[in-house]
């Protein structure tokens, strides 16, 4: 099967597991990354700049190219409406389905899956799920994945955390190794999750998981 992962803003290291992941299980990966320079909302903003600079027509073009079965996204609700732009142009293009999996999609699966866009949504961790999924893109039973089929939701329950993470495989830089942009310098997150649990964040939700 092929899926393709992809990304805007700054570095996912979700889905370089899930591509690292999924690659040793014989599936067929892609992944591209969208710098949305001057446009991501999180430092510095320029219309007029973003639209020079922009790349994301070229993105879902090379997405569509890829043939993929599926199309996933890590999504938060900063990104979410580079995810919807991108999603609805791949769904009029192809007929893959679209996987949200994240912060967003994990506390408000629900709401993520009423986008009539949105097929599925991985809820909590994805590692074996994802498999799961891949291995028979037709189950609709898999824990940790809520399905949507027709107007009806399938809710799957929770899947259990990993107890062991030091045998998950080194992560996939397939998508950032060409990038200019991230050879001076990029952001990057030193550990699964975060040690605190604030009220206020999201975080303290996660860990319910």
């Amino acid at each position: 099967m092929k899926i393709t992962f992809l990304a805007m803003g700054c570095e996912s290291l979700p889905e370089e597991l899930l591509s690292s992941i999924l690659k040793q299980k014989g599936h067929t990966v892609h992944n591209f990354f969208d710098p949305m320079l001057f446009a991501d909302e999180l430092y510095f903003s320029n219309k007029t700049l973003a639209r020079w600079f922009s790349i994301t027509e070229q993105i879902i073009d090379d997405a569509v190219h890829t043939n993929s079965d599926i199309y996933a996204f890590t999504t938060l609700v900063n990104n979410f409406e580079w995810v919807k732009r991108v999603s609805i142009e791949l769904k009029k293009r192809t007929k893959a389905k679209i996987l949200l999996g994240g912060v967003y999609p994990t506390t408000c699966p629900d709401e993520v899956l009423n986008a009539e866009w949105v097929d599925m949504v991985c809820v909590g961790d994805g590692e074996e799920a994802i498999v799961e999924l891949m291995d028979n893109i037709n189950k609709t039973d898999i824990p940790g994945i809520w399905f949507k089929k027709g107007k009806e939701i399938i809710k799957n329950p929770h899947r259990h955390l990993l107890n062991d993470i030091d045998n998950l495989p080194f992560y996939d830089k397939e998508a950032y190794e060409h990038d200019l942009f991230y050879k001076k310098w990029f952001m990057i997150v030193t550990s699964r999750g975060c040690p605190f649990s604030c009220t206020y964040c999201t975080e303290s939700f996660n860990t319910h998981f």
